[in-house]
């Protein structure tokens, strides 16, 4: 017996796929040209002859996951503002609530479509980067898998923080700000802390209250 009960709507998700196609197309561009574009180009240098060690320290080098970290949570913060723009205009959100479609469907839809527009890019790339690690004769390509899980795993957190702030938020300025504040809270706090221990504790390392490291671990676009 077929479940009443879905979290998916395929014509949703198709409508979402054509229609914000031109969003999710750049990012698979920005991933192809930065990763296995550049590595071919690297690999094929005419001036230089590498070896399969130099190659594999190359590709260590072109694995550099804080170097996506901006691009990853700028484009979710756009995918946020698309599939859920509909909740900051009064008449769009009666519209597509008056739909046949209820509010699981319509919210895990959406949800698996923003996953979907940042994580089949970064399946792609990782499928065309293996194709040419092997073609160069570089074989330990398990660094590319551990690439694709840090990336997709970054971008399930970064999605997970615009689906809160989207739905916390009436607005797109007060959903921006919101996420604002979230990518930067640590920063916030530290600065705080600072300025408190500046003041009451003289003498005090501020570095021995909070390290460096801590805040930017929860702030990821400082290490970029």
């Amino acid at each position: 017996m077929k479940s009443k009960i879905s979290f998916f709507n395929k014509t949703l998700f198709l409508k979402n796929v054509t229609l914000y196609w031109p969003l999710w197309g750049i990012y698979t561009l920005i991933l192809l040209i930065t990763l296995p574009i550049n590595l071919w180009f690297t690999y094929n240098n005419s001036y230089t002859v590498f070896t399969k060690s130099e190659k594999l320290v190359l590709l260590g080098h072109s694995l550099n996951v804080s170097g996506y970290t901006i691009v990853i949570v700028g484009m979710a913060a756009v995918t946020g503002v698309l599939v859920f723009g509909y909740l900051y205009n009064s008449r769009n959100a009666n519209m597509i609530h008056a739909l046949p479609v209820d509010r699981t469907q319509l919210f895990g839809t959406n949800v698996l479509c923003g996953l979907a527009f940042m994580i089949v890019p970064q399946v792609i790339t990782f499928v065309i980067t293996v194709f040419i690690c092997l073609s160069e004769g570089v074989t330990a390509i398990e660094y590319l898998g551990i690439w694709l899980l840090l990336m997709m795993a970054t971008s399930f957190v970064a999605f997970a923080v615009v689906t809160v702030c989207a739905f916390f938020t009436g607005n797109a300025f007060g959903y921006l700000m919101y996420l604002a504040v979230l990518n930067f809270f640590s920063t916030i706090v530290s600065s705080v802390i600072q300025v408190v221990v500046n003041i009451f504790g003289y003498g005090m390392s501020y570095g021995n209250v909070i390290p460096q490291s801590i805040v930017n671990w929860f702030s990821p676009l400082l290490s970029f």
